[in-house]
């Protein structure tokens, strides 16, 4: 999903937000393993690394920035999303 948010924004308070949701909920610090047999097995871990990414919008469309920022996960690395703040203007 891409939010488009209007006015003064502080990046380390949301990022803090975002580490706070992922303490709180456990499917936000879950990621997928095969057990023996290669049956997935759900993992929930106690904590997870997270950094919400910054990067400016520059020369690129937003679209452009956007389709850069789409790549697969791999299930067995939580956390199993990512945030990106894409500065447009001042």
């Amino acid at each position: 999903a891409v939010l488009e948010l209007e006015g003064k924004l502080n990046p380390e308070r949301m990022d803090r937000a975002f580490k706070e949701l992922i303490k709180r909920h456990e499917s936000l610090r879950t990621s997928f393993e095969q057990d023996a047999g290669g049956d997935p097995v759900q993992h929930i871990h106690d904590e997870v690394p997270f950094t919400l990414q910054t990067t400016v919008l520059g020369a690129r469309t937003e679209q452009e920035a956007a389709a850069a920022f789409i790549k697969p996960f791999d299930l067995s690395q939580a956390p199993l999303f990512r945030a990106q703040i894409v500065k447009v203007s001042d």
